[in-house]
């Protein structure tokens, strides 16, 4: 009876063990601390390091990478080109992005469907969130920002929070501060720093050369001010 006993525990042992080195196995294909990209494998999470031409579903639907701790570098000649081709405004992401990245992004572009959290470093970037500091050689195009972001050529937002710096800035709404050539926003609260400044509803200050807006709870300063009140040169309000 012993020996009976004995013979079942043991196999009920060794079934576990391979039950668990089954599973171990299984989560191996499904994270890693580094990985090539574009990715089509079982590789649905990296923490550590991801390098190659960069996980863009829009143009790689296989990519299975959905989530990246750490740095992802990039580097793709394919940006170059829709850098200069791409309409950024015609380009529609969907409200859910296909990945998310938390750490430190270094590209020669970003063009997909991500959200960025943390530091961005690109020559451009087209993406559905940036959460944290992005710095971009051309353009910076997101449905939302949050952080500062500074680009060469401008910066455009649906929603943004925190702090532009771009030749030309533009979003629709606007919680923060927006400094360059030529800023623009539909709903802003809070400071424009330009040549040209506009605004539909503003609460804050504009400062500039020419200032427009069509309702302000606030000051203007500038060469010629214009609100929804009167047009003032040097101090409206």
């Amino acid at each position: 009876m012993k020996n009976k006993i004995l013979i079942i525990m043991t196999i009920f042992s060794v079934n576990v063990f391979s039950q668990d080195s089954l599973l171990v196995i299984e989560n191996s294909t499904q994270t890693r601390i580094f990985s090539l990209t574009p990715r089509s494998k079982k590789v649905s999470k990296v923490n550590g390091l991801t390098f190659g031409l960069g996980v863009n579903s829009l143009i790689d639907s296989n990519n299975s990478i959905k989530k990246i701790n750490g740095i992802n570098l990039e580097v793709n000649l394919i940006s170059v080109l829709l850098m200069m081709f791409a309409d950024p405004s015609k380009i529609n992401f969907s409200e859910n992005p296909d990945y998310s990245l938390n750490g430190l992004n270094i590209s020669s572009g970003n063009f997909n469907n991500a959200k960025i959290n943390g530091i961005n470093i690109s020559g451009f970037n087209l993406s559905n969130s940036n959460n944290g500091i992005s710095i971009s050689g051309f353009y910076n195009y997101s449905e939302t920002i949050n952080g500062l972001h500074i680009s060469g050529l401008s910066n455009y937002s649906e929603n943004s929070n925190g702090l532009n710096i771009a030749l030309f800035n533009e979003s629709e709404i606007m919680n923060g501060m927006q400094i360059g050539a030529c800023n623009q926003s539909n709903t802003i609260k809070g400071l424009q720093i330009g040549l040209y400044n506009k605004s539909t509803n503003h609460i804050g200050i504009q400062i500039g050369l020419f200032n427009f807006t069509n309702k302000i709870k606030g000051l203007q300063l500038g060469f010629w001010n214009v609100n929804g009140k009167r047009s003032m040169p040097i101090l409206n309000f």
